[in-house]
C-alpha cells in the first residue's frame, strides 16, 4: 500500500510538472493576441516610434513646402485669401541704411503698426510687403553708374551667408524652376545676374527705371561707431583679424575700385567695416542731392509713428493703400502703443566694444577724415569721449576681468552704446 501511495504522489509531482511546462510553452488567451500581432507585423514595440518618426517627417515637409511656395500661392498670389501684389505694382514705402543700422527694429515697430513692411525683402509673391520694405541692399538702386560686370560675378558667384544678399529678395525666378532647400543652382544664378543688371542704379536712370516703384524712399543713418562696433561684434574675432570672407566678397564686388580695402590680407576686419559705412553713404550722396532719395533721418531718437509719418502713411492724399491710414490712426492716433512706437536698442554689443575716433584714425588716416566728413554731415558728435579716457586710466592698474572677446577696446561702465548726439526728425534734399 505503501509503494501504491509514493508511486502516485510521484505521477502527482510528473502531473504537475508538465502542466507548469505546458503553460510556459503555451501562451494564455489574453497574452495571445499581443504576441500574435507582432508576429504579424502589427504596431508593437518596434512599429509605434517607426509611426511617429514618419508623421514628423511628413508634418515638417508639409509645412516646408506651405512656407516655401504652397502656402505663398494660396495666400499671397491666387487672390483667394487677398488681393495679389504684382512687381511691378507701386508700395508706399522703402528705407534703407546700412547693416546694423537699425533696420530690423525699424521693420518690427512698422509691423507692430499693422503696416505690411518687410525686412530684406520686397518679393510681394513671397512676403506680405505691400506697403513696403526696410533692406540694406536695396540701397544699391541709389547707386551710381551702370553696374559692373565683375560686380554681377562677384554678387552670383553662389549663396552667402549672414550677409542678407539673395535673388530672391526682390522677386522669383522667371523661365525657370528655382532650388529649394536653400540649394543655389543654375536657376538661381541666372536669376541673380537678371536682377543684379536691373536694380543696380535703377532709381536714378530715366530710360529703364526700378520694375517695382516705392512713392517715398528714406535713408536711415545711424552712429558711424556705433555701427562698426555692432558689425565688429558680429563679423570680427579682433580688430586686425582677417575679414570674414562672406562680407569681404560682396563688399569687394559692390565697390569693385576699392576692393583692397576688403581684402583678407590687405586690411583688417574693423578697418573693413568701418570702410564699409563710409561707402556706402558716400555712394548715396548723389541721389540725396538729386531727389531720388527723398531725404535722411536719424535712428535716434525716431520713433515708428513718426516714421510712418515721414511715410504718407497718415493721409488718405499721400498714401496709395488707404487700409494703411487707418492702421495708422488706430495705433498713433486714437489707439497708440507706446512701448511699440521706439524701435528696439540693437542688443548685439552689449558692453563688448567700443570705438573711438582716433581708434579709426589710427586704422586708418583717409577713412577717419571721410568718415568724420560724412558723420558730421548727419549732425553727430565726432570725437573722442574724455570720460572713456579718464576711465580707462583709473582702471589701469586693475587686474583685467575676463572677457569672450578681445576686440579695439572693452567699453568701462554700464556698457550703454547710445550715442548722445543731436536729434532730429527728417531731413530734406
Amino acid at each position: 500500500a505503501g509503494a501504491v501511495v509514493c508511486g502516485r504522489m510521484r505521477d502527482g509531482r510528473v502531473d504537475m510538472r508538465a502542466r507548469k511546462i505546458a503553460q510556459l510553452a503555451t501562451p494564455d488567451e489574453e497574452d495571445r493576441p499581443k504576441r500574435a500581432g507582432r508576429q504579424e507585423g502589427g504596431v508593437g514595440f518596434t512599429g509605434l516610434p517607426l509611426c511617429l518618426i514618419c508623421c514628423v517627417l511628413g508634418v515638417v515637409l508639409l509645412g516646408y513646402c506651405w512656407q516655401h511656395g504652397v502656402g505663398a500661392y494660396f495666400v499671397l498670389r491666387s487672390g483667394l485669401w487677398r488681393a495679389p501684389v504684382r512687381d511691378s505694382e507701386p508700395r508706399q514705402l522703402l528705407i534703407v541704411g546700412t547693416q546694423s543700422a537699425g533696420t530690423t527694429a525699424t521693420s518690427e515697430g512698422l509691423q507692430a503698426l499693422g503696416l505690411e513692411i518687410e525686412h530684406e525683402n520686397s518679393n510681394s509673391g513671397e512676403t506680405e510687403c505691400r506697403d513696403g520694405t526696410v533692406s540694406w541692399f536695396h540701397g544699391v538702386r541709389f547707386f551710381p553708374g551702370e553696374v559692373a560686370p565683375g560686380t554681377i560675378d562677384g554678387l552670383c558667384l553662389g549663396k552667402f551667408r549672414r550677409v542678407g544678399w539673395h535673388p530672391h529678395m526682390f522677386r522669383n525666378p522667371r523661365g525657370c524652376w528655382g532650388e529649394w532647400w536653400g540649394l543655389w543652382g543654375a536657376c538661381w544664378e541666372q536669376t541673380c545676374r537678371e536682377v543684379a543688371a536691373e536694380i543696380w542704379g535703377c532709381a536714378r536712370r530715366t530710360d529703364r527705371p526700378c520694375e517695382t516703384p516705392f512713392v517715398r524712399s528714406l535713408l536711415q543713418v545711424r552712429h558711424p561707431l556705433r555701427v562698426v562696433e555692432s558689425l565688429g561684434v558680429k563679423f570680427c574675432e579682433s580688430a586686425d583679424a582677417a575679414v570674414n570672407p562672406d562680407i569681404s566678397h560682396i563688399f569687394a564686388a559692390m565697390w569693385p575700385a576699392n576692393a583692397d580695402k576688403f581684402s583678407s590680407s590687405e586690411s583688417g576686419c574693423l578697418r573693413a567695416i568701418a570702410w564699409y559705412w563710409t561707402l556706402y553713404h558716400e555712394s548715396l550722396e548723389g541721389a540725396l542731392e538729386s531727389g531720388a532719395l527723398h531725404g535722411w533721418y536719424r535712428v535716434e531718437g525716431s520713433t515708428a509713428c513718426g516714421i510712418a509719418r515721414l511715410a504718407g502713411f497718415d493721409r488718405p492724399e499721400t498714401a496709395i493703400f488707404q487700409p494703411s491710414v487707418a492702421q495708422y490712426h488706430e495705433r498713433c492716433v486714437s489707439n497708440p502703443l507706446p512701448k511699440k512706437q521706439r524701435p528696439s536698442v540693437n542688443q548685439r554689443n552689449r558692453g563688448k566694444l567700443h570705438v573711438q575716433p582716433s581708434q579709426i584714425d589710427e586704422l586708418d588716416s583717409e577713412l577717419g577724415q571721410r568718415m568724420r566728413t560724412l558723420a558730421l554731415r548727419f549732425g553727430y558728435l565726432y570725437e573722442d569721449d574724455p570720460a572713456e579716457g579718464a576711465a580707462e586710466e583709473s582702471d589701469a592698474a586693475k587686474p583685467p576681468k575676463r572677457a569672450g572677446r578681445k576686440l579695439v577696446r572693452q567699453r568701462v561702465g554700464d556698457g550703454d552704446n547710445d550715442w548722445k548726439g543731436a536729434r532730429d526728425s527728417v531731413h530734406r534734399n
